[in-house]
C-alpha cells in the first residue's frame, strides 16, 4: 500500500480522520456492510412478523388447561387484523366449537405430514356441542391434528365442516371422530381444496363433499380404521359436484369405501384417478335415482354415464361393486 493511503487509513483507525468516504478501503467495508444487512433483513420470514400465536392470548398448549377462550380470542384478533393464527407445537384443550372465515389456522409447517406420526401441534376436541371447526368463505387450515378425546355414549358433529367457498384443509390429520370432514349440504363450497389429510377411525362419513359449484380439489386423502370393529362409513360420500377433480383417495376397513348420491340440487359431474379401497366390504356403492321422462334432458343422460364410468376408475381389493338403483333413464315407457 503505497505511504499517502497506509497515512490515511491509520487517520482513521485513530479516529483523527474527517471522513469515512475518502478511501476506496472504507467505501468497500460500508457497501459489504449494507450487503451484510439486507441479506439478513430478506432472510427474515414475513409471514413470522404477521401471524399471531394462541400463547400469546394466553393458550397454554399442554393438554391439560382449557385453551377454548384463548383460541377464539386469537381468532377473532386475526380476524379484525387479516392475519393468521399459528399454534405452536402442543396439545390444545378445546371445549367450545371454534368458526373461522376469511383467515387461516396454521401449525407447525416444517412438521406437518401426519401419517403413522403426529408432528403436529394437536387440538384436542373434548365436547360434542358442535363441529369443532365451522370453515365458512375463505377459511384455510393448515399443518394442524384434530384428536378427540371419545366419552362412551356421546354423538359427536363433523369435525370440520365446510359452509362457504374457496375452503382450502392441508396437512391435517384427524383422529377418533364421528365424522370427517362434511359440508353442510346448504351452502355453495365451490373451489374447495383438501390435500394430503390422513382420518384415522372415524366411526361415520369420512369425507362428504356436494354442493361444489365448482371445480373442487381433492388429493392423497386416506381414510384408515385401526379399530378391531369395522366402522359402516362411506369414507367418502360425494353429492352434486361440478367439475371434480379427485385423486390418490384410499380407504381401508370401513363397510363401504365410496358412495355417490343424488343431492337434491343434480348428482356428480368429474374425474377420478388412482383411487382404491382395501378390506372394504362394499368398494362403490352408488345410489341414484329413476329418472323416468318422456325426453330426457342431457344432463340425465350425462349423469348416468359419468356414474357408470366412476366404477372403471377404481381400484378394488377385498370389496364389492355395490349399485343401490342406480341410474336408470325411463323412455317412452322402455327402460
Amino acid at each position: 500500500m503505497p505511504l499517502r493511503k497506509r497515512a490515511q487509513v491509520q487517520e482513521l483507525l485513530s479516529g483523527k480522520g474527517k471522513t469515512l468516504i475518502r478511501t476506496p478501503f472504507v467505501r468497500v467495508r460500508l457497501c459489504l456492510g449494507v450487503f451484510v444487512c439486507v441479506l439478513v433483513l430478506s432472510s427474515v420470514p414475513l409471514h413470522a412478523a404477521s401471524s399471531l400465536s394462541v400463547l400469546d392470548f394466553g393458550a397454554k398448549g399442554d393438554g391439560k388447561a382449557d385453551d377454548t377462550a384463548a383460541i377464539r380470542k386469537a381468532i377473532e384478533a386475526g380476524r379484525t387484523q387479516s392475519r393468521p393464527v399459528t399454534f405452536p407445537r402442543g396439545q390444545y384443550i378445546v371445549t367450545q366449537p371454534l368458526e373461522i372465515e376469511g383467515q387461516s389456522l396454521e401449525g407447525a409447517v416444517a412438521g406437518a405430514w401426519n401419517a403413522d406420526s403426529c408432528p403436529m401441534p394437536t387440538l384436542r376436541v373434548s365436547h360434542a356441542k358442535g363441529p369443532a371447526i365451522t370453515m365458512k368463505e375463505g377459511a384455510s387450515l393448515h399443518a394442524l391434528a384434530l384428536v378427540y378425546d371419545r366419552k362412551d355414549g356421546a354423538k359427536y358433529p363433523a369435525a370440520i365442516q365446510v359452509s362457504g367457498c374457496g375452503v382450502s384443509i392441508t396437512n391435517t390429520r384427524l383422529q377418533y371422530c364421528d365424522d370427517g370432514i362434511m359440508a353442510d349440504g346448504k351452502s355453495n363450497t365451490g373451489r374447495l381444496n383438501i390435500e394430503n389429510v390422513f382420518i384415522v377411525a372415524p366411526r361415520g362419513v369420512g369425507v362428504y363433499v356436494t354442493r361444489t359449484y365448482d371445480v373442487p380439489t381433492l388429493r392423497n386423502i386416506e381414510v384408515w380404521n385401526n379399530a378391531s370393529e369395522m366402522f359402516p362409513g362411506p369414507a367418502f360420500r360425494f353429492g352434486h359436484n361440478d367439475g371434480m377433480r379427485a385423486s390418490q383417495l384410499f380407504a381401508f376397513k370401513l363397510q363401504v369405501g365410496f358412495e355417490f348420491v343424488d343431492d337434491e340440487t343434480g348428482a356428480f359431474w368429474g374425474i377420478l384417478q388412482d383411487c382404491a379401497t382395501d378390506a372394504c366390504s362394499v368398494g362403490v356403492r352408488v345410489n341414484g335415482e329413476i329418472y323416468e321422462v318422456s325426453e330426457p334432458p342431457e344432463l340425465d343422460r350425462y349423469k348416468m354415464h359419468v356414474f357408470l364410468a366412476i366404477v372403471a376408475v377404481f381400484s378394488i381389493n377385498y370389496g364389492l361393486i355395490h349399485l343401490i338403483k342406480g341410474v336408470t333413464i325411463v323412455q317412452s315407457g322402455k327402460k
